[in-house]
C-alpha cells in the first residue's frame, strides 16, 4: 500500500504473486480457447472442400450430360503412357475449364497446403510429353486454372483394364492396357 501524506490518500498496488496469478488465469482461458478455434476453423475449411467437391460433381454431371454420357476426357497428364493427350486439352481439368463448366484452379481444398497437382511438376509434366512445356508456360496454366488439389478416382479417367493377350498382365497405369474414361453407358 502507499500512501501520499500530503493528500492523505491511499492506493494498493499488486504484488507479484497477484499479477502472477493473473498471469497464470489469462493463459490458462487461452488454452482453452484456442483448440477450440483451430476446431472450428478446420470444420469451416472441411465445409468449404465438400462444397467444392460438390461443385465438381455437378460439373462433371453437367459435362457428361452435353457429351452423350462421358464424364470427361482422361485423366490429367501429359505423359503419353498416362494421358490422352496434352493436358491443357485433354483429362478432366481441361474439360471442366475448356467446356465453361467450371475452374478447377478455383475450387482448391482449403486444408491441403499443395496449390497445384504434381503433374504439373516440370519434370513430371515434361517425362515423354505430348508437348514440351517451359516453366512459364506452366505458370500461366496454373494462372488460367489448369490447376487442381484433387485427385481424379482411377474409375474415372479409366473404366477397367483391358489385354489381348491371357499372357499379358494389363499395367493399370498404362492407357495402352486400360479401357477409358468413364461412359454412364
Amino acid at each position: 500500500m502507499h500512501c501520499n501524506a500530503s493528500s492523505k490518500t491511499c492506493r494498493r498496488g499488486l504484488t507479484l504473486i497477484e499479477v502472477l496469478v493473473v498471469i497464470a488465469m489469462i493463459a490458462l482461458i487461452v488454452s482453452i480457447v484456442l483448440p477450440a478455434l483451430g476446431s472450428s476453423r478446420e470444420a469451416g475449411r472441411t465445409t468449404v472442400c465438400a462444397s467444392n467437391l460438390r461443385q465438381l460433381g455437378i460439373s462433371s454431371i453437367a459435362y457428361a450430360t452435353d457429351y452423350k454420357g462421358q464424364y470427361c476426357t482422361g485423366s490429367f497428364d501429359n505423359r503419353r503412357s498416362s494421358g490422352y493427350g496434352r493436358f491443357d486439352e485433354t483429362g478432366w481439368v481441361a474439360s471442366q475449364l475448356n467446356g465453361g463448366y467450371l475452374i478447377p484452379g478455383k475450387c482448391l481444398c482449403p486444408s491441403n497446403l499443395s496449390r497445384a497437382s504434381e503433374n504439373l511438376n516440370i519434370s513430371r509434366a515434361n517425362s515423354n510429353p505430348y508437348v514440351t512445356l517451359l516453366p512459364e508456360e506452366l505458370l500461366e496454366m496454373i494462372r488460367k486454372g489448369y490447376n487442381t488439389n484433387y485427385c481424379q478416382s482411377w474409375y474415372m479417367a479409366y473404366t477397367g483394364t483391358i489385354s489381348e493377350s491371357t499372357s499379358i498382365v494389363p499395367d493399370p497405369n498404362d492407357i495402352r492396357y486400360v479401357d477409358g474414361p468413364l461412359k454412364d453407358y
